[in-house]
């Protein structure tokens, strides 16, 4: 698969990524086989949000064992416009 580089990051993508509001939508064990299948067939970025629902812990799930082999973008919400609330934020996704 072909390989981008990120904007200015250095990080290198896949050309096909995985949003994750689909992977919502579905029973969980179902969300967790398409991701995983997505890396497996060489898939590196995920895009998420924690106002998507549970596809933050869907992807987690998923990819547990992936963590360092995978490029994963978050949102903050809308609610969090201060400094802190963007961190405890944060560190909601990283949990995740």
């Amino acid at each position: 698969m072909k390989e981008k580089v990120l904007g200015r990051t250095g990080l290198k993508v896949k050309a096909i990524g995985l949003g994750g509001i689909p992977i919502v939508g579905v029973p969980e064990d179902e969300a967790i086989k398409v991701v995983r299948r997505c890396y497996d067939l060489g898939v590196n970025y995920y895009d998420t949000s924690r106002d998507y629902g549970v596809s933050e812990e869907r992807i987690g799930k998923a990819l547990k064992d992936a963590r360092n082999d995978v490029i994963l973008a978050t949102k903050t919400q809308p609610s969090s416009l201060t400094k802190e609330a963007a961190l405890a934020d944060l560190e909601t996704s990283l949990k995740n």
